[in-house]
């Protein structure tokens, strides 16, 4: 289909026609006019003539291919609608497994570093340093995650390298002990959080929550520590205080030494 000026010119092969006047209208200007500028020979001089039927096979087959061409990119955008959705649930999945295998791991550092404390090394296994982040899988797609999700869980390996430095100078410069507390301390907490964001990942897609042994899991396991550690935190601060303050008042006391003449 062609727009020249004010005439609509449809071209079938060889012939010009004219929507303007609704049939061949070779003795028009306006026809005349685009065809000279078509290099097209008048329709009287043309063998065989065009009928306003042809002109409606044309508009037909033009709405039929604008109709197919429709029902073409509907179904196109909805398969690729389906296929985000697979890519976004799958996602979600791997991110929350990944989170929760490391918080299991974490609780499982715990366990072997209490035993082989208790046992003299007979039992359990000692750590240093809490347990490597795990890759996440490169199949996630972290923006159909969203930006609040994807920045805590890249941060949450940072965040174990830097505890583990601190971790590593308490080890080089202070007591045994004290290192011990500061590993399993970041131990319950970090994994706890990582149980924590794995949930979030998980109602963020729907998928169903952690299914969670009655008798024992991770998790519990965690709470539990997190609870005793902090009990264990505040009696020693509670010592070191009342340590302190004796100290202070001995040295605010006169001094009772014998003065013979």
């Amino acid at each position: 289909m062609i727009y020249l000026g004010h005439a609509t010119i449809a071209q079938k092969g060889t012939v010009a026609i004219c929507f303007k006047h609704g049939m061949d209208c070779y003795q028009s200007d306006c026809a005349m006019d685009v065809r000279r500028q078509l290099l097209i020979r008048p329709c009287a001089k043309l063998e065989g003539s065009t009928t306003m039927a042809d002109v409606s096979t044309f508009g037909l087959m033009l709405g039929s291919s604008v109709i197919a061409a429709a029902l073409t990119h509907g179904v196109t955008a909805v398969k690729d609608g389906i296929s985000t959705k697979k890519t976004a649930d799958y996602s979600a999945l791997y991110l929350a497994m990944t989170l929760e295998a490391y918080a299991r791991e974490c609780s499982n550092m715990l366990s072997e570093s209490e035993m082989a404390l208790a046992s003299d090394d007979n039992a359990g296994k000692r750590h240093a340093y809490l347990p490597e982040f795990p890759a996440v899988p490169t199949t996630v797609d972290w923006k159909s995650l969203g930006i609040e999700i994807t920045a805590m869980a890249l941060a949450l390996p940072v965040l174990i390298a830097t505890t583990n430095v601190s971790i590593g100078t308490t080890w080089d410069l202070t007591e045994e002990d004290l290192a011990l507390t500061e590993l399993h301390e970041a131990g319950a907490e970090i994994g706890l959080q990582c149980f924590a964001l794995a949930r979030d990942v998980r109602e963020k897609r729907s998928i169903p929550p952690l299914a969670l042994n009655e008798k024992w899991n991770a998790f519990s396991h965690l709470v539990n520590k997190q609870a005793e550690y902090a009990g264990l935190r505040e009696k020693k601060e509670t010592s070191h205080r009342i340590m302190i303050r004796g100290m202070d008042h001995a040295a605010d006391a006169p001094d009772q030494t014998d003065v013979r003449g």
